[in-house]
């Protein structure tokens, strides 16, 4: 540790405080805590113990035993004695000799000592972190202090959240002390008659009493307090991430029960713990609890308000019926194998990224890239040439499997296609398409979406198709998959406003049942799609392709109403359709 002017330090308090250093070694035997592993439902409101104040002893709790967590992290650490930063007006001054971590202390105390004093920034310091912010944020003391009022953030009018209170409710509710033993080292607080549990307890409520009387601060100042904060507890769990990473990429690294070691598996733990420290340090993840006037005022919010971003091209039935595609809606579209899903797909991806100059994220795990890609350029030559052109202008068409086999009639057509193909590539007018090329599997599949969605900016995420998706869980069944894979999308779609497509595959039978009876109440309808009723219950917007073996003949089709979330019922819509050249056209009967 760096010597540290004494002046910055409580030497009062030395003996309830440690620290694990950025440099100290860590093996783990367990999955490694992201800063520190709980599981909210061990702090549910029904199982929480109220507790009934009695006149105590203020640094007296009564026996308290620990029982062990299999789940906690298995860790042998070095620590050292820590001094706690006191509320010293000189303290900013000398910030720049304190470590990482001591900063990262000293922002951490202010801001929880906004709201466990008795000052004028407290009622604005707990609305401002109750409506935000997770407990995990928070480490040592102030993560077991923030906890306990974050647990009665519904009824801190009521309750009084003092010393009393919190030593009976830390004897009361052991598992939050047990999910605190992976990354705080209970040693280091000394006993209290012959208990270390009572020990850290008096640790907390010593921790406690310093905070409330710590200096008042302006609303301004805890803005910019906490602001600080969380840049610097940012950059010390991404240079944690960072250093487990490198362990696995070198040497491997047990966690849980397995052995992840080389490229892929470093790889694939750095995204996801990067991508679960951005979500515990975003500031819109809320609390569980929602005002009606919360939700009003969230719609005027310009980032979360429904968004057109594409329409259904030459299917105007279906754009007089829906308006279009917007942000925040999860689409869905039934047919048999081979009835032009994909094709769809990709009418729709065309559409948004050229007509609406919109970004547009493609996991094609049926047909892959180069397929979709083939779909793209037929859809793009007929619009380069053939958009708005009169009969005579028109060119003929070149479908996927003519641009995939290089089988062009003539050299002419060849050139034309190679002209489209290139001005869909390079215009910088048309939106962007990324794909995603990575094992479609249940557990990863979120984490690979969000990262092509912030890193392109995508509106739109087309996934072909939804009841593919795998798991790295032999256990686990196609059911379970896919019930697990569609509710999963649809809480990402709506929590980051951006729209879903995915085509389902359906049986003829089962399309011509729903074209027949015109419902999906019949429950082997229902469970067609693997065996999960999520294909039907979870999207808010669902039609489906359906056409006889005559109307295939005859490039005919017809678009049906599904009942579901968001169900507008239509009467059937004739369409035309060529596969070949991608192309959905409504008729008038």
């Amino acid at each position: 540790m760096i010597d540290v002017d004494r002046d910055l330090y409580d030497d009062e308090e030395d003996d309830f405080y440690s620290y694990v250093e950025a440099g100290d070694e860590v093996d783990y035997d367990d999955e490694p805590s992201f800063p520190f592993e709980i599981d909210e439902s061990d702090i549910d409101e029904e199982e929480v113990i109220i507790p009934q104040v009695n006149n105590i002893e203020e640094n007296k709790v009564v026996s308290l035993e620990i029982e062990d967590d299999e789940d906690s992290v298995d860790s042998s650490v070095t620590v050292e004695s820590r001094n706690t930063i006191s509320d010293n007006s000189n303290s900013n001054s000398n910030n720049d000799i304190l470590t990482q971590e001591e900063k990262m202390r000293y922002f951490s105390d202010k801001v929880i000592s906004a709201i466990v004093g008795d000052k004028s920034i407290r009622r604005y310091a707990i609305g401002k972190l109750l409506s935000s912010t997770n407990p995990r944020l928070f480490r040592d003391e102030n993560f077991i202090i923030f906890s306990v009022i974050y647990n009665y953030r519904d009824r801190i009018k009521n309750i009084t959240i003092d010393t009393e209170f919190l030593s009976l409710y830390l004897d009361n509710n052991r598992k939050l002390i047990e999910k605190s033993s992976g990354y705080i080292d209970i040693h280091a607080y000394g006993e209290v008659e012959g208990s270390e549990a009572l020990g850290y307890i008096s640790g907390v409520i010593k921790h406690f009493n310093r905070l409330s009387g710590m200096s008042d601060m302006s609303e301004a100042e805890f803005d910019l307090n906490f602001e600080k904060y969380l840049v610097v507890f940012k950059a010390i769990e991404a240079q944690k991430i960072y250093a487990q990473s490198n362990q696995i990429l070198i040497e491997g690294l047990k966690i849980g029960g397995k052995h992840l070691i080389g490229f892929d598996d470093s790889h694939n733990y750095s995204r996801r713990k990067l991508a679960e420290l951005e979500g515990l340090v975003d500031m819109n993840q809320g609390t569980g609890f929602t005002s009606m006037n919360d939700v009003l005022m969230s719609k005027k919010e310009e980032g979360k308000k429904p968004t057109k971003i594409s329409d259904f091209d030459k299917l105007e039935a279906l754009n007089k019926h829906y308006g279009g595609f917007y942000t925040g809606n999860f689409y869905e579209v039934l047919a048999p194998s081979k009835a032009g899903k994909s094709k769809f797909c990709a009418r729709v991806c065309h559409t948004t990224t050229v007509k609406y100059a919109n970004n547009v994220t493609v996991w094609a795990h049926e047909g892959g890239n180069e397929a979709w890609t083939a779909q793209m350029r037929a859809i793009h030559f007929d619009y380069t040439y053939n958009e708005g052109a009169s009969v005579a202008d028109k060119k003929f068409g070149i479908d996927q499997d003519t641009i995939l086999h290089d089988k062009y009639p003539n050299q002419d057509l060849r050139e034309l296609e190679l002209a489209s193909s290139i001005d869909l590539a390079s215009n910088s007018d048309y939106g962007r398409v990324d794909f995603i090329d990575r094992p479609f599997e249940v557990e990863t599949f979120l984490d690979e979406i969000d990262t092509s969605v912030k890193a392109n900016n995508s509106k739109l995420i087309i996934i072909d198709y939804l009841q593919l998706i795998g798991s790295s869980n032999p256990r686990m069944t196609e059911r379970e998959r896919i019930s697990k894979a569609y509710k999963s999308l649809l809480s990402y779609c709506k929590k980051n406003n951006v729209a879903v497509l995915t085509p389902a595959q359906y049986k003829q039978d089962s399309i011509d049942a729903l074209a027949s009876k015109g419902d999906t109440s019949d429950a082997e309808m229902r469970t067609a799609g693997g065996g999960s009723s999520e294909v039907f219950r979870t999207p808010d917007i669902i039609f489906a392709f359906w056409a006889s073996t005559a109307d295939i003949r005859n490039n005919r089709m017809k678009v049906l109403s599904v009942p579901c979330r968001f169900n507008k019922p239509f009467a059937e819509i004739p369409c035309y359709m060529d596969l070949g050249t991608c192309q959905f056209v409504s008729l008038e009967e």
